[in-house]
């Protein structure tokens, strides 16, 4: 038998995580563990595991996985926590990036918005309490069908906090104030929409900084200052590779061109494993340039979305600068997807 948790990364999650493994286990005995964002990660979880059940557990979970979640009417349950505390966390206490932490946390978030509406999910969210702990215990072991009776439960509640205390989770303020102003607003325009997953607000804009993009195909590099389009045509920056909600989708690429740049086209895209949409920039002047692109990011999609910037031709000479990536849920309901270049 299968169980499943989705969730955001950082420490409450893998706290849900072990104490969901243990309430299973002491219901029904050995459990394996699959960490799967797909079905088809699961279905090769479950080939390499000998145990009878096995809880899967998610941090970018696909909707594909919540379609099925659905239409099987599986309970399953949903551990959230502050969004920039998952980042902290990740930064702080696995030495994970900046960059990487807010692409990995957004990514979640993301994924996340399909599971929280969904039925029979059981919202849990961190709490430092220790008897709140006791009854989230109570209502995941409920919500699961597990056969414990509530001593059970209680027992192995005590023991995960005589083991560490909800309180001892990584405190990430020291990382908050050492955040320059850049990082700062990469971390919130990123996140805006999630900051209180709680009263999730989906037409706050989300704003993608340069840091969160890569220069071309196959560098690790941030896409920050200017790029130089000399060569042969190829990818000038791509990313920065983060998982959006389904639905309609209104993007602006603000970007800065060289004199010289001004004479070549710029081809953009957003993909994911397929095209979602594209157009040709055709700046008229040196300096700032904008081009609107709409698209939809499908119903049961389940990979990242990433915004590609590409010379057409070979340059001789220019350079071209990622100001920003805004993105915004139009007014009216999503069609099919379609560029509208503009100039600014």
């Amino acid at each position: 038998m299968l169980f499943f948790l989705i969730g955001l990364p950082g420490y409450f999650t893998d706290r849900c995580e072990a104490l969901t493994l243990a309430l299973i286990e002491r219901a029904l005995g050995s459990t394996g563990l699959i960490r799967a964002d797909r079905l088809e990660e699961i279905s090769r979880g479950m080939l390499s595991s000998e145990a009878s059940h096995a809880l899967v557990t998610s941090r970018q979970a696909g909707q594909r996985l919540r379609a099925a979640l659905v239409e099987t009417e599986q309970n399953f349950i949903v551990a959230v926590n502050e969004p920039r505390k998952a980042v902290a966390e990740l930064v702080a206490g696995e030495g994970v990036s900046p960059a990487d932490a807010v692409r990995r946390v957004a990514s979640s978030c993301g994924a996340l918005v399909g599971y929280l509406a969904a039925p029979r999910a059981l919202v849990v969210s961190s709490s430092a309490d220790t008897s709140e702990e006791m009854d989230t215990g109570i209502a995941i072991a409920r919500h699961l069908s597990l056969p414990l009776k509530d001593r059970d439960i209680r027992d192995i509640c005590r023991g995960f906090n005589e083991a560490g205390s909800p309180a001892q989770a990584i405190i990430p303020d020291p990382w908050w104030n050492g955040l320059d102003p850049t990082e700062a607003e990469t971390l919130e325009g990123a996140l805006a929409p999630y900051l209180d997953l709680a009263t999730l607000n989906e037409v706050t804009p989300i704003n993608w900084a340069p840091q969160l993009f890569f220069r071309d195909d196959r560098s690790p590099e941030p896409a920050t200052g200017l790029i130089d389009i000399t060569g042969r045509a190829r990818c000038l920056l791509r990313g920065p590779e983060i998982i959006l909600p389904s639905g309609s989708w209104s993007l602006t690429i603000a970007l800065l061109f060289s004199r010289e740049a001004t004479e070549y086209e710029f081809a953009a895209e957003i993909v994911t494993y397929v095209q979602l949409a594209s157009a040709i920039i055709r700046p008229r002047m040196e300096g700032r340039a904008e081009i609107n692109l709409n698209f939809v990011n499908p119903e049961l999609a389940d990979r990242p979305v990433s915004l590609r910037l590409s010379t057409v031709r070979a340059a001789f000479d220019g350079a071209v600068a990622l100001i920003g990536v805004t993105l915004t849920r139009p007014g009216g309901e999503g069609g099919e997807p379609s560029a509208e270049p503009g100039f600014g």
